[in-house]
Formats: C-alpha cells, sequence, structure tokens
C-alpha cells in the first residue's frame, strides 16, 4: 500500500483547531498508550474504547457504527468519527480507499469538544479541542 500525504484540507483542519502533541500521556489516561497505537488511530481508540467495533479501515465502516449524532453533547470516552480527507491507494484492489479518522472524546463543555487521538499529521498521540464543525465530526459512536 503506498499511504498518500494528509490533504490540504486535513492541514486547514490542523490550523483551526488547537493542537498539542503529546509526548507525555494525558491526565484522563490512567496508563500510557502502547507504542503500537502511535501511528494508527483506531488500534488507539479500540484501547481507549476495547468496545468499538472492527472493520473500520475505510471510512465508510467508521460511519456506518455512529449512534449519536455531531450536533448531540459527546461524553467522555464516545469516538468520535471524523471526515479527515485521509486515503490510500490499495495496490491490490486498485483502487483508492477513503479512510477518515477516528479520536476518542476527553470531554465537552460549552459547545467545544476535547478529543485525544494518535496518526494525525504523523504518528504520535495529541490533544486537540474545538467545535464538532471546526474538527469536522460527522458523529460518534457512544459504546453501550
Amino acid at each position: 500500500m503506498n499511504f498518500r500525504n494528509f490533504s490540504a484540507q486535513c492541514l486547514a483542519a490542523l490550523a483551526v483547531t488547537s493542537t498539542t502533541f503529546a509526548t507525555t500521556p494525558s491526565a484522563s489516561w490512567s496508563q500510557s498508550p502502547p507504542k503500537s497505537t502511535e501511528c494508527n488511530c483506531v488500534f488507539y481508540a479500540r484501547w481507549r474504547v476495547p468496545s468499538l467495533p472492527s472493520g473500520l479501515t475505510p471510512y465508510s465502516g467508521k460511519k456506518a457504527i455512529i449512534n449519536l449524532k455531531s450536533s448531540d453533547t459527546p461524553r467522555k470516552n464516545d469516538v468520535a468519527i471524523i471526515n479527515s480527507g485521509s486515503s490510500y491507494y490499495d495496490t491490490k484492489l486498485r483502487r483508492t480507499i477513503v479512510t477518515g479518522h477516528v479520536a476518542v472524546v476527553d470531554g465537552a463543555k460549552n459547545g467545544i469538544i476535547t478529543i485525544s487521538e494518535s496518526n494525525w499529521g504523523g504518528c504520535g498521540f495529541r490533544t486537540r479541542n474545538g467545535t464538532a464543525k471546526d474538527l469536522k465530526i460527522d458523529g460518534y459512536f457512544r459504546p453501550k
């Protein structure tokens, strides 16, 4: 697989919201995330929310698990489904796969959502804040 660089749209989203590169665990983490999760947003989200379903490589798989609208107020440990504009070319299928992104909600107050994630703009862990629109959140997966 050949991975494309993040699109201009994705980089613009980074400029709109505040971003912190986390070299140490977030205060909301009880332990440091495993190194194996720093380059894969789904692996990181599943480490934080073990009930996250499988089949989340394509964006269509991510959108299929949305059970809470983006206009609803998320709660801690909801998983945000984000339209990142990222994709890769699958040489076996001979087509581009749109991947999207997932992040874990750490909190929400007065319309500002705090998410933590991995592999946003490169390998590593980050925390970002913004409105659902600024963060390009299409909806949320709330564990039952």
